[in-house]
């Protein structure tokens, strides 16, 4: 039956020549190389550099965890099924790639909604920000997100699973409809929160009172800017997954299967970006960076801003000592 089964598959889809095949699976093994030492840095710097640890930072980490699983788990898995077809062409081939979709993808939507709400709270009501937006909030909010996603995508795999071999294997194909339609909406509400909030944000930004410009307020503004270009990166490179989801659902038979293969590609290699930007951005995250590459020892690198702002203090102090003193 299972031979039965394969032959059926493959019929249905057509087989990408040897040079796209080397092609794809060279692009695709360094790009996740490259989303995997752009994380890792991301990671090993928040948890390294204690001054790094902060709201922000860790729900960028937390963000930092879904993109490296793009390029461990992800897009492995998706050059395995260009390499040899009959890993998708199994329910449980097929079920464990719709299962990576669903866990990762919406865990990085969850956790730029988390930032999204986070970023928006430091604008609107920056004097009860840190008291509401603290550490140990955001590391609950961070678990209850995978624990969620976890949980919906292993109900996909073994309780909602109506794989059919004569199907093509996508979301909407693997898994029954009130099932996709849970986890479209699960999925669609919160990003069409985000885009609203970082709108919001946005154009606050941009009234951004420039005659009382505080150091605090300065850096509050930076990290948010970022925030938001982070959040347009990720919407720009969402397009081609949806394309390639719209195409692949609307039809039995694949006729290009590797086009559909390159631009799930392109998607995915929005994960490879945040590390750099975060690096060229963030002169403490690029300082971390650099410790980090070049091993140099201690648990602290000393941001420039901070520097800055102490050695003014200092001056400032010491122009009222000697106002007092001549007074």
């Amino acid at each position: 039956m299972a031979s039965i089964n394969y032959t059926t598959c493959i019929i249905n889809n057509s087989t990408p020549s040897v040079i796209s095949v080397a092609i794809y699976a060279t692009v695709g093994s360094l790009g996740s190389v490259f989303i995997i030492i752009s994380n890792l840095l991301i990671l090993v710097s928040v948890i390294r550099f204690s001054h790094l640890r902060l709201t922000s930072n860790i729900l960028i980490a937390n963000l930092a965890v879904a993109d490296l699983l793009v390029g461990v788990v992800l897009i492995p898995v998706n050059v395995a099924s260009i390499l040899d077809p009959m890993f998708t062409e199994t329910k449980y081939g097929c079920t464990v790639k719709v299962f990576n979709w669903i866990f990762i993808l919406g865990s990085a939507i969850l956790g730029l909604f988390i930032i999204s709400i986070d970023r928006l709270t430091a604008i609107t009501a920056p004097l009860t920000y840190k008291t509401t937006n603290t550490r140990p909030i955001a590391v609950t909010a961070c678990l209850i997100t995978w624990l969620f996603w976890l949980l919906t995508s292993t109900l996909s795999f073994f309780v909602f699973n109506i794989w059919d071999c004569s199907k093509l294997c996508t979301v909407a194909n693997v898994i029954e409809k009130a099932a996709f339609q849970f986890i479209a909406f699960t999925l669609g509400i919160p990003f069409l929160f985000s885009c609203v909030s970082f709108l919001i944000i946005l154009r606050k930004l941009s009234r951004f009172d420039k005659s009382n410009v505080t150091r605090g307020n300065k850096d509050m503004k930076r990290r948010t800017t970022l925030m938001a270009m982070v959040f347009g990166l990720f919407v720009l490179f969402l397009i081609p997954l949806i394309i390639s989801a719209v195409y692949a659902s609307s039809v039995n038979v694949i006729s290009n299967r590797i086009l559909i293969e390159w631009l799930i590609l392109l998607g995915g290699m929005n994960s490879a970006v945040n590390g750099f930007i975060y690096g060229v951005k963030r002169p403490e995250f690029r300082k971390a960076y650099l410790a980090i590459i070049f091993c140099k020892t201690g648990n602290r690198v000393q941001p420039v801003q901070t520097t800055m702002h102490v050695s003014t203090v200092s001056r400032r102090s010491d122009q009222l000592a000697t106002t007092g003193t001549s007074a």
